[in-house]
């Protein structure tokens, strides 16, 4: 990527890309304001990603130190079958408050991280078909989906670390509802799976092994 030198300017984090580990040539970069941004875009142009790289990024103040800002550049390709530049941009385009990302996408080669005039934005995009459309649409809302199912994994991590920082029984109960759960789901001792109590006690002694075990 290309470095902008004007200490008050936005600067990209890496001048050049490593592509060994690409299953296909990197094809674009872009910008995003922040983390949620990129998981917006990410989600709509994901039906066709081959690699997605995220860098955090930095800009030089008149001291000549860098400091981390929360815009993150992005590197990605895609596969064969994946709209054109100016359809990838019109798609980012109809994301809720993406522009960073749309305006400053281009080809690898040609990124600096700057962004284009808003005002040139109608002539560098045009409308996929229907067909991309709704392969966006529909991938959009798997990501939905899938990040709705993470939120009680990252409940499940923040407990964890609560537990080493002292909040340990608090976690061993919350982990022994959870074992109790899929004890009565059938994956418990069979003398347990059709009595709460039984199931919550053979829990919670499941909770203390595991966690005797973690911190082995």
């Amino acid at each position: 990527m290309k470095k902008i030198e004007n200490p008050n300017a936005y600067k990209a984090t890496n001048s050049e890309v490593d592509h060994a580990h690409c299953t296909a040539p990197t094809q674009y970069a872009m910008r995003a304001e922040c983390q949620a941004d990129c998981v917006q875009m990410r989600s709509v142009v994901g039906r066709w990603l081959t690699v997605w790289r995220e860098d955090r990024c930095y800009i030089r103040g008149s001291d000549s130190i860098s400091r981390p800002i929360p815009d993150v550049d992005i590197v990605f390709s895609m596969s064969a079958d994946a709209p054109p530049l100016d359809e990838v941009r019109w798609l980012l385009c109809c994301l809720v408050d993406c522009h960073v990302g749309a305006e400053s996408l281009s080809v690898v080669s040609e990124y600096s991280g700057e962004r284009v005039n808003h005002r040139n934005m109608p002539t560098l995009m045009r409308r996929p078909s229907d067909e991309v459309i709704r392969e966006a649409r529909d991938c959009v809302r798997h990501t939905k989906t899938c990040l709705r199912s993470d939120f009680s994994r990252l409940d499940d991590a923040i407990a964890r670390l609560n537990a080493e920082l002292g909040s340990e029984k608090t976690y061993l109960e919350r982990r022994a509802r959870q074992l109790a759960q899929l004890c009565k789901d059938g994956l418990g001792p069979e003398e347990v799976r059709n009595d709460d109590a039984k199931a919550l006690a053979y829990g919670r002694l499941m909770a203390e092994v595991e966690w005797r075990q973690d911190r082995q």
